[in-house]
């Protein structure tokens, strides 16, 4: 993510070519407060996805598709997603984010 923070404006910058400040963010908590707020979420989503695993039909998304189960499976899903994917996904942290999690859990279903 990258947010772009404009260079204040002043007598002789409207003559000047210079491209307003480009201040990239990394997704690596930059304070303790940040840390600690990822650490909280990261144990809270867990929390969520524990409860969605033991739903009474969580079965059918637990775990990835084999191609004995539907050969054709990988010609017509290009990205699958399951359940465990979602986990391993969430403590590895490339999912960061609610929305992360929303956007794998629909991406599950759509397959589906």
């Amino acid at each position: 993510t990258i947010i772009v923070t404009p260079t204040p404006a002043g007598p002789s910058s409207s003559t000047s070519s210079t491209p307003p400040t480009a201040t990239p963010t990394t997704s690596i908590p930059a304070t303790p407060d940040e840390d600690k707020d990822y650490k909280m979420w990261k144990k809270s989503i867990i929390l969520v996805w524990g409860q969605i695993a033991q739903h009474k039909n969580a079965n059918l998304f637990a775990g990835a598709v084999s191609e004995a189960d539907a050969p054709e499976y990988r010609d017509i899903v290009y990205r699958p997603m399951d359940l465990n994917s979602i986990k391993k996904n969430i403590e590895s942290g490339h999912i960061k984010t609610t929305e992360g999690l929303e956007r794998d859990m629909m991406l599950m279903f759509f397959n589906a």
